[in-house]
């Protein structure tokens, strides 16, 4: 996996990861009182379409979360846009 670009300022970012599966998912980062929170970008899926069920499968993963995570802060680091 690996971020491919990212959206936002400095009040928070999204940033585009293209997963092993060959998604592409995006994860919100931002900062409060010092403390970075992450979460998903997406959380409403239409069931009827196959890439938003295999996107909901890919975000019920904890572990998918946790890289996700991982990959998103380890971009805006690298990218100066957050400092931890």
């Amino acid at each position: 996996m690996k971020a491919i670009k990212h959206e936002g300022d400095n009040r928070g970012y999204s940033v585009l990861i293209d997963t092993d599966e060959g998604l592409k998912v995006w994860i919100d980062v931002d900062t409060y009182k010092g403390d970075i929170r992450v979460d998903w970008n997406a959380y409403i899926f239409n069931l009827k379409n196959s890439k938003d069920i295999a996107i909901s499968k890919f975000q019920s993963s904890a572990d998918n979360f946790s890289d996700c995570s991982s990959i998103a802060i380890q971009y805006l680091e690298n990218n100066n846009l957050i400092i931890i």
